[in-house]
């Protein structure tokens, strides 16, 4: 009989994946954190990742496995909030998508990793991509897809990507605000139950969550293990931080649809937007680092694609250039434009 698929380790820029492909089901994440050895036998990461401490705990042996579906639905024993929601007219609200394909993993060229899975709910009539990009920076971005195979129309209701979180992170940070006040931080305890912070201005908002953040008692700006999401979209967005002794906890976002917002016609498909999570093992600024270091590469790797409010790119010595081919014009930014003027050998202050 061929052997089931060994748990698959991932490290890249400190970070660790640990993801259970071995079926018959979407993978299971079984450790996000810090990175654990790639090298070393599969056996002895899947006990460093800490396996089954948290998420559904089943036993081998018995038909069970361990850790979080990379896509939690009720069909996986998942009672929290599905990562994904959706129905015919009221009919198949409960999904049951089985992998159509062995899952993907490749190496990409700036040193990360990708990797894919395919699965389909054939009598609902709907398909689902995952797509998870391990970055070299160490950042996790996910991505789901969800395609309308049936006859008529499939309402979207939640596409939100998730991962797993230890029992160690005790508490939450995100931030709140006002016109003149945005990004004030606020904190919490991470008690059972869901932290949820939604925007619903048609755009992040003052009192945009912009992150949200789990750590350890006490954690800092350079001390503490903090795990973090952010979701990289422009519109009505979700955060959440859900906890619970049935499974464990998890941090998620997603754009927030409205009702009845995203109706899919056959072949016809929704991908959410790319939703990015950091693991620190130095606090908050460890977070800040990495995903800098990712914007700056995307910066010099593919053009513009960083968002016009990252002001290190702004202040960059090609922005100029880029933005002028891409004939895009930047209003206001007083300051940004003063460093354009200034002679190509000379930076501004730091």
């Amino acid at each position: 009989m061929r052997p089931a698929p060994r748990p698959l380790v991932l490290a890249a820029g400190g970070t660790g994946l640990v993801l259970d492909i071995a079926g018959p089901s979407l993978p299971r994440v079984l450790h996000w954190g810090a990175a654990l050895d790639p090298a070393a036998d599969e056996d002895a990461a899947f006990a460093a990742s800490g396996a089954g401490t948290a998420g559904d705990a089943r036993t081998a042996g018995s038909g069970v496995t361990y850790g979080v579906p990379l896509v939690p639905l009720q069909a996986e024993r998942w009672s929290g909030r599905p990562g994904i929601r959706g129905d015919r007219a009221g009919r198949w609200p409960h999904r049951r998508p089985l992998p159509t394909e062995p899952v993907t993993h490749a190496a990409d060229d700036s040193g990360g990793s990708v990797v894919t899975a395919h699965a389909a709910d054939a009598e609902a009539g709907v398909t689902l991509t995952c797509e998870l990009r391990l970055t070299a920076q160490g950042v996790v971005g996910l991505r789901h897809t969800v395609a309308n195979t049936g006859d008529d129309h499939w309402t979207m209701a939640a596409a939100r990507p998730s991962l797993p979180l230890p029992e160690e992170a005790a508490e939450l940070l995100d931030f709140t605000g006002r016109w003149g006040f945005e990004r004030a931080p606020q904190r919490s305890p991470f008690i059972h139950g869901l932290h949820l912070r939604e925007t619903r201005e048609g755009r992040p908002g003052h009192d945009s969550a912009t992150l949200l953040v789990a750590g350890t008692a006490g954690f800092g700006f350079r001390h503490g293990q903090v795990w973090a999401v952010h979701v990289a979209w422009s519109g009505e967005s979700e955060y959440g931080a859900e906890r619970s002794a049935g499974h464990g906890s998890v941090l998620s976002g997603g754009e927030l649809l409205a009702s009845g917002e995203v109706r899919l016609a056959p072949g016809e498909s929704y991908a959410s937007p790319w939703v990015y999570f950091v693991h620190s093992g130095d606090g908050l600024d460890g977070i800040g680092d990495r995903l800098h270091r990712m914007l700056r590469a995307r910066a010099v790797d593919d053009g513009w694609t960083v968002r016009r409010t990252d002001y290190e790119f702004l202040t960059s010595p090609q922005a100029r250039d880029v933005l002028h081919e891409e004939g895009i014009t930047v209003i206001d930014y007083r300051s940004i434009q003063h460093v354009w003027t200034l002679p190509r050998t000379q930076s501004p202050a730091p």
